[in-house]
């Protein structure tokens, strides 16, 4: 299902609905605007009682968007999901999507279709934002999933 947005408050109440509801539990977000999507989805989890965790994906090692493959076990950026997941739960923002390197990019995608990260299922009560510049078109094959268009409108 694909959803667009035209206004920052827009913004606000569909993110905060999705962060109360954990549903869709992924979505990928198209957008142009950095500081303003990162303040939503920060509130939005604010909102809704959930811990907050973003991770910038083009600082993470080629190798894995986790940890070694032989660990099997969800790197230390992600344990907070786990950490909470009796609580309310997380919101976790993947961001920076085009600066990463193909093989993170891969498993940022798997995340968003699986909800797992090395085979481990993110908890129930976990919302997963992947946010995407229009030019990210690596992501365009990714049916199935729940998609939001959140760009700047001219003025």
């Amino acid at each position: 299902m694909a959803h667009v947005l035209k206004t920052e408050s827009e913004a606000k109440e569909y993110f905060e609905r999705a962060a109360h509801t954990c549903s869709p539990g992924t979505i990928i977000l198209f957008h142009n605007q950095r500081k303003t999507v990162l303040a939503v989805l920060r509130e939005a989890a604010l909102k809704a009682g959930k811990v907050f965790l973003e991770q910038d994906l083009s600082v993470l090692a080629g190798e894995r968007i986790g940890t070694s493959r032989f660990e099997n076990k969800v790197p230390d950026w992600l344990a907070p999901a786990f950490e909470h997941s009796d609580k309310k739960g997380t919101l976790i923002y993947l961001r920076e999507f085009h600066f990463a390197v193909d093989r993170v990019k891969t498993d940022a995608m798997n995340v968003i279709l699986k909800k797992e990260v090395e085979s481990v299922k993110l908890p129930d009560n976990t919302l997963v934002v992947m946010g995407l510049l229009d030019m990210d078109d690596e992501a365009s094959g990714l049916t199935g999933t729940h998609s939001v268009t959140f760009y700047r409108q001219p003025a």
